[in-house]
């Protein structure tokens, strides 16, 4: 995958992070001064979301079955240098848990942190539960179960199968998140 860098007219391609195996989605939109980029060739990472800072830092997260089973990933690009498996670092691992975690998104508050929100089947395949990892801006790392921390559960007990959810940050730092409920 690449994208564009927007300040020289979007002629400059930055390769974004990938793996091996077969990519399931055509396009992913890049926050701030990225413009498109595509997933093309072999990937088995898919469904990538990016989000920014107003100081530089990007954060792109997606899902990725690395591991025998879908997990979400992260990498991210400070000071114009990707870190990630693409460049010679690790991707991170934010999530660890028994079964799928599916469709991330993400966003960023003003002090730094990212959250990301994704469907995840470890409570059973019957009734996906949304759940909620965040990135601590001030420790530079994820607090979520891919990292030795916890991730949020978001839906309410009792709620029926919580798919496909998205989250926003207001300027209050206020964290919202919508999904699609059976």
């Amino acid at each position: 995958a690449y994208s564009a860098i927007g300040g020289d007219g979007f002629t400059r391609r930055q390769r974004l992070p990938s793996s091996q195996g077969d990519a399931l989605v055509p396009d992913i939109a890049i926050a701030a001064t990225l413009a498109l980029a595509s997933i093309g060739g072999n990937c088995k990472d898919v469904n990538k979301s990016t989000s920014t800072q107003s100081y530089g830092k990007i954060v792109v997260v997606w899902h990725d079955n690395r591991f025998g089973q879908f997990e979400i990933m992260s990498a991210d690009r400070m000071a114009g240098k990707w870190y990630s498996s693409a460049y010679g670092t690790n991707d991170t691992r934010v999530t660890q848990a028994q079964e799928d975690s599916l469709f991330p998104r993400i966003a960023s508050d003003s002090r730094g942190n990212f959250r990301t929100v994704y469907h995840d089947y470890r409570r059973g395949r019957d009734n996906p539960w949304i759940f909620m990892s965040t990135f601590l801006g001030s420790k530079g790392r994820w607090d979520s179960s891919g990292q030795g921390g916890t991730d949020m559960p978001i839906t309410p007990t009792g709620a029926g199968a919580s798919l496909h959810p998205d989250v926003a940050i207001d300027a209050a730092d206020g964290v919202m998140t919508a999904w699609h409920d059976d």
